[in-house]
């Protein structure tokens, strides 16, 4: 894995999507080495944010919903409201409306059990399906996610801070 100096410096440039995922990677090994807490408040949101859009890549918002155990949703609705992408969080948020308490539990057996238990019915799901789909296709979260990295480059950096004199998260040097 790359240094975060070199990802960094990849971000600032012109080359595509390519680093936005390298930094995802970077920040997802920093998650599980030191939790989530660790991360910068910009680190956090495009963690969450490409955490999300990796979901839901993955199968949609029943992936969202079933797979991630270890993190909880409803802090993904105010991570793509930061990198902008407003639409994309209001389905999410029309989706934890659904739930009991208007919340998406973080607690993964209960977020299961009251989904699986009072989620409508299959051609309404499809239809949530349908628009998380189509809010995600009108605002690019990903290129969102790049645009954001790049406004906070210096806190980004920082994101280096805790490692000290300690290997960069993939083995580079820290820096």
């Amino acid at each position: 894995m790359k240094s975060l100096t070199t990802i960094l410096a990849n971000v600032r440039e012109d080359y595509g999507l390519s680093p936005m995922f390298e930094l995802y990677e970077w920040l997802d090994a920093k998650v599980v080495r030191s939790g989530i807490e660790s991360l910068t408040r910009p680190g956090r949101a495009i963690f969450l944010v490409q955490r999300y859009d990796g979901d839901m890549a993955q199968g949609g918002y029943e992936t969202l919903i079933t797979w991630d155990r270890t993190l909880g949703i409803m802090p993904m609705i105010a991570a793509l409201r930061e990198v902008g992408a407003p639409r994309t969080a209001g389905v999410l948020t029309d989706l934890a409306s659904l739930f009991p308490s208007g919340t998406i539990p973080d607690n993964a057996e209960l977020r299961w059990r009251e989904y699986r238990d009072l989620v409508p019915p299959r051609r309404q799901r499809k239809r949530m399906q349908w628009a998380l789909r189509c809010a995600q296709r009108a605002e690019d979260v990903c290129q969102l996610c790049l645009e954001h990295a790049r406004h906070n480059l210096v806190e980004l950096r920082a994101e280096n801070a805790e490692l000290g004199a300690a290997p960069d998260c993939g083995g580079g040097t820290a820096s």
